[in-house]
């Protein structure tokens, strides 16, 4: 007995330090569920959740089963009832951004080799930066953090005996800032690579699925893993508030309006056509779900840029337009990468941004940058090209300068074609004249539910026939072709054809202005393959797109470590090597992906993947030898539950190429940068043949000071690794979020390569406390007619120390609060709450919320009573009580053991 108790002691304060193995697996056997499904489950159930609760509030209708058989699909729908949330597929790029969780390469982020304080640690910091993205509306860095907190959160039941102990609830604590002792153990983890799993207690703890070790609690450690990642998820909701939690959960996203603006002196009529769209684009759609749900504003001149105006306030943004003048500009090219560039970094993923200019880019040190940018957030950019220097007013210079001039613009030109054509937008060269015909696009783009179903660059130009699938689920099909007379005829699936000189036809309506061919095809008989005949003498880009929920999201993923975790690669892939693609369909559970290839972004080459399925909608694709030339990503599949009694093809393409490099560039990762402290990042460079001297540069998106070595020298073959500092200033505010960009090139192949790091500015957070809440007392004497009278609650809620409450709201009931500020007997401030209800609504919670996001939270429920009654709060016994229990179980557990 006394051996016993010496190892039950032993467990119990002196943790074993097995080495990683596994967790929820990306791959499981079958009835298994992996860290991507039990993150889906818990945002659709807490999405449903929070939907059904502002429906009763609007006094609607929520019906959907909060279980296990909730999609996708039918919350969008469900939610899309209410009048602050639009159809869209936001809730699916959520939670695909959250499922491709970044770097997890730790014992702590696995709760992993007894570092279960430390996951904690993870997890609660995690916690504060996602509630400080949300503050400052960084919505996709929120769903960033809340992807690697989840993950950690989720392994602690797997690798630890909480489920053994007998435990049917989640270790709430987990996810607060307190003190927990060794209330569960790693032990024996089990597995190929754990060297304590064939030792004399032979075997292992781990749930990750159903043939592990431990593979009968499989379900019970993921049902609390989806329970635990919904209290996660309730926390957030509960200090940000419903519609911001909707918001994290893409489920009020619609477009986005974006505009970069020269506002040098000849740009009055591109600003007074800007006014225009927006306000045409704002009117028409004030009381329609299409409506955008921001607006982002940035203007450049010289040498000035921004600031960036970000708000989803129509009427602010129109102000803001109107004060914007035309004025100065010295000498003529304009700092329009640096505009845009802050825009590429405040607008959420897959934006169209538009910018309006008439003059060459001055910083075009930034051209790699931007690329990066674009290839990383997948947005399109689209300019807007009104005769650059030869109408420009402000400046007086004679005929012979405005020739030389010309030839210079042409060169300049180029870059902004290459950026359009690189990002999947167009480059519109028009006049200052006809700027108001070509602004039709920019209609057409902020548009929600747009896809794009073929997008091919010809630079140099040839003749070419090029096809395309049209399916039942597609609208408002529009086809752009920019180049310099182009001749182009395109044919139906009936054979009927339409010649691009034909403004009105049978197949069509043409508006041509400038470069730009607008061709919006009619609606009958638009099902099936289609086909454009195409020939130029100069280079030509042919674009087609139309409105549908079905459209797929991908990103190249890395596998990490032992886990067989895989995470969003923020750089090029290397050529020649093969990599894999995470992607997701979107638009219900009846589609079918057959081929999904990497297509020649400037010709006719095509690499196709091998496809392996995930389950749903979800499929990783595997590419034997990523290519050298630029590519676009191109899917093919079926559409089965239409109107039609057999499936149909159907075709996307995503419009921004990618492309590959012979150099591989990675980084450590960081999560914050603190004001006024210097942040070192380590990063390694491998290349795959050529030695050299590699010239590095390093960009951020704020201005931030930054220090880099100008080159490292790396022989064939091999690697050399670098340290990259940047420092924000100290009276940087936190929540800033900040993209930093380190790149790496080749002077002698211009081959390039970079990493994307995103990081929040953030000062250290001292307030760890939650508001304390103590019922005072309940007043109730209710008939059984409860209609007939009501019941009373008096509260208060203290904060100690801390930074103060912001709110105190009504989380759960019916009935009317109202708060008072008030002074404690010791000094400090407090709140205190009056609650009254009908007799009819027996409950209520009410919530506390301080400044940094710390939740207090306050239920009771009378049904229990019938008369006056006073209730005095107990606080922080309960997770002591659970520790207690905890340690007496496994104590006897071991007791029981030794026995038999």
């Amino acid at each position: 007995m006394i051996s016993v108790i010496a190892v039950a002691v032993f467990l119990l304060w002196e943790p074993i330090q097995p080495p990683w193995t596994t967790a929820y697996k990306v791959f499981s056997s079958p009835g298994s569920l992996t860290h991507r499904q039990i993150t889906e489950m818990a945002i659709l159930r807490k999405t449903a959740q929070v939907c059904r609760d502002i429906s009763i509030a609007e006094g609607q209708d929520f019906i959907l089963p909060i279980d296990n058989t909730l999609t996708v699909d039918a919350v969008q729908k469900a939610c899309a009832k209410l009048s602050s949330v639009y159809y869209t597929n936001g809730l699916k790029s959520a939670i695909f951004e959250t499922a491709v969780s970044g770097n997890q390469f730790s014992a702590a982020r696995h709760c992993d080799a007894e570092k279960i304080r430390e996951g904690q640690k993870i997890i609660t910091d995690g916690l504060d930066l996602i509630k400080v993205n949300i503050e400052v509306e960084s919505y996709g860095f929120a769903r960033i953090r809340l992807g690697l907190i989840c993950h950690t959160l989720q392994d602690f039941y797997s690798y630890s005996n909480w489920v053994e102990l007998g435990n049917t609830a989640p270790f709430s604590n987990m996810i607060k800032k307190v003190n927990i002792d060794n209330i569960a153990g790693n032990c024996s983890h089990g597995g190929f690579f754990d060297w304590t799993g064939s030792t004399k207690l032979t075997g292992g703890i781990n749930k990750d699925e159903v043939s592990s070790d431990h593979g009968s609690y499989h379900h019970r450690a993921a049902d609390l893993a989806i329970s635990a990642t919904m209290e996660l998820l309730e926390d957030i909701r509960l200090a940000k508030g419903n519609s911001a939690f909707l918001r994290l959960m893409g489920m009020n996203k619609t477009s986005v309006l974006a505009f970069v603006i020269d506002t040098t002196g000849s740009m009055s009529d591109d600003i007074a056509e800007v006014k225009r769209v927006s306000l045409n684009i704002i009117d028409s759609r004030r009381e329609s779900a299409e409506r955008p749900s921001e607006y982002i504003l940035v203007q450049f001149n010289d040498p000035d840029f921004g600031p960036l105006i970000r708000t989803r306030n129509a009427e602010v943004f129109i102000e803001k337009i109107s004060s914007l003048t035309a004025h100065g500009g010295g000498d003529t090219p304009e700092m329009c990468l640096s505009g845009l560039q802050l825009a590429l970094a405040a607008a959420p993923p897959s934006t169209d941004i538009f910018v309006f200019t008439d003059a060459e880019a001055k910083d075009f040190d930034l051209l790699n940058t931007i690329k990066a940018m674009i290839e990383s957030t997948k947005s399109r950019v689209n300019f807007m090209l009104t005769k650059v220097l030869s109408s420009r007013k402000k400046r007086d210079v004679s005929q012979s300068q405005r020739s030389l001039s010309r030839s210079m613009i042409l060169s300049e030109i180029q870059l902004y074609r290459d950026l359009a054509q690189a990002s999947g937008g167009q480059a519109i060269e028009v006049t200052k004249s006809t700027l108001s015909q070509a602004t039709a696009v920019i209609m057409d783009s902020s548009a929600p539910t747009l896809v794009t179903v073929l997008q091919v660059v010809r630079s140099p130009a040839k003749p070419e026939n090029l096809n395309f699938l049209l399916d039942s689920s597609l609208s408002n099909v529009t086809m752009y072709i920019t180049g310099v007379n182009p001749v182009f005829t395109f044919y139906n699936p009936t054979g009927s054809s339409q010649s691009g000189s034909v403004t009105d036809g049978p197949l069509g309506s043409i508006q041509t202005v400038g470069n730009l061919w607008r061709v919006k095809l009619k609606s009958d008989n638009q099902t099936g393959e289609w086909r454009i005949s195409i020939n130029s003498l100069h280079p030509y880009t042919i674009k087609v797109t139309g409105r549908s929920s079905v459209d797929f999201l991908y990103n190249f993923v890395k596998f990490e470590g032992l886990q067989g975790d895989f995470t969003r690669k923020e750089n090029r892939p290397f050529s020649g090597q093969n990599a894999t693609l995470f992607l997701s369909l979107t638009g219900g559970e009846s589609v079918t992906v057959t081929d999904v290839l990497l297509a020649e972004a400037l010709g006719t080459k095509a690499v196709y993947g091998t496809i392996q399925s995930l389950g749903g909608t979800d499929y990783l694709v595997h590419i034997q030898s990523i290519p050298e030339w630029a590519f676009m990503v191109q899917l093919k599949g079926r559409l089965s539950g239409l109107p039609r009694s057999s499936p149909v093809q159907f075709q996307r393409q995503s419009p921004t190429q990618q492309r590959s490099s012979g150099i591989k560039i990675v980084a450590e990762s960081q999560n914050t940068l603190q004001p006024g402290i210097p942040l070192n990042v380590r990063f390694k460079l491998t290349n795959n043949g050529r030695a050299g001297h590699y010239t590095i540069r390093a960009q951020n998106d704020r201005g931030f000071k930054v220090s880099v070595p100008s080159f490292l020298n790396v022989e064939a073959g091999g690697s050399a690794q670098g340290i990259a500092t940047l420092t924000a200033p100290s009276n940087t505010e936190s929540g800033t979020d900040v993209t930093f960009t380190i790149e790496a090139e080749d002077p002698g192949s211009a081959d390039l390569n970079y990493v994307t790091l995103r990081w929040t500015v953030m000062a250290e957070v001292t307030d760890v406390s939650r508001p304390v809440c103590q019922l005072m007392s309940i007043k109730s004497d209710c008939p059984l007619e409860c209609s007939r009278a009501s019941w009373e609650l008096y509260a208060t809620f203290t904060d100690g120390n801390g930074t103060g409450m912001i709110r105190v709201f009504v989380n759960l009931g019916s009935g009317s609060l109202s708060t008072s500020p008030a002074i404690s007997e010791n000094g400090t401030s407090m709140a205190v709450a009056f609650y009254n209800a009908s007799c009819c609504s027996q409950d209520v919670e009410l919530v506390a919320v301080d400044k940094v996001g710390n939740v207090g939270t306050c239920f009771t429920s009378i049904k229990s009573l019938s008369a006056t009654t006073t209730v005095t709060s107990v606080t922080n016994s309960a997770s002591s009580y659970v520790v207690l229990v905890s340690k007496y179980l496994l104590l006897c557990n071991l007791v029981v053991l030794f026995l038999r």
